[in-house]
């Protein structure tokens, strides 16, 4: 039996070695932009921001972040910003180190709530595909599960 060999060129090949993993990598870089400001939530907090995908007027840092509680996000305007917090967040992102995050509808924690476990998150609360599901209203209070 006679094996045919080929002789490659290495200048073809290369390219298309690279052509082949920027083809693979392309769909992983554009997903990236769209959830690169909730890395802006500081390590052991809870942010909220207006928009969605982490951001208010287009800055994902400027958002309103705590580590205990907020008891009345009324009371405050996302940073750099004089937008106030109160009722009107879209996105939500849990960066604590140890513990779940209720974030409640009304203030001093009344109403409804949804939780949140540690580094989790909702990029739009305000519809039905993210982590968050049926929910018609906007947080307005915050607290860590050892002040529940």
């Amino acid at each position: 039996m006679t094996v045919a060999k080929r002789k490659v060129r290495s200048g073809r090949l290369l390219p298309a070695v690279i052509g082949l993993v920027v083809a693979l990598a392309a769909p992983l870089v554009a997903v990236v932009p769209a959830n690169a400001a909730a890395s802006d939530c500081s390590s052991g907090y809870t942010c909220i921001w207006r928009d969605h995908t982490y951001r208010t007027n287009g800055s994902g840092t400027s958002r309103v972040q705590f580590q205990q509680y907020i008891p009345d996000y009324s009371t405050l305007n996302y940073s750099g910003t004089t937008i106030n917090a109160g009722n009107n967040a879209v996105s939500v992102y849990n960066n604590g180190n140890t513990d779940r995050v209720r974030i409640y509808d009304r203030a001093n924690k009344g109403g409804s709530y949804f939780q949140l476990a540690i580094k989790t998150g909702d990029g739009n609360i305000s519809n039905s595909a993210g982590y968050i599901q049926g929910i018609s209203w906007r947080p307005n209070s915050g607290y860590f599960s050892t002040f529940w």
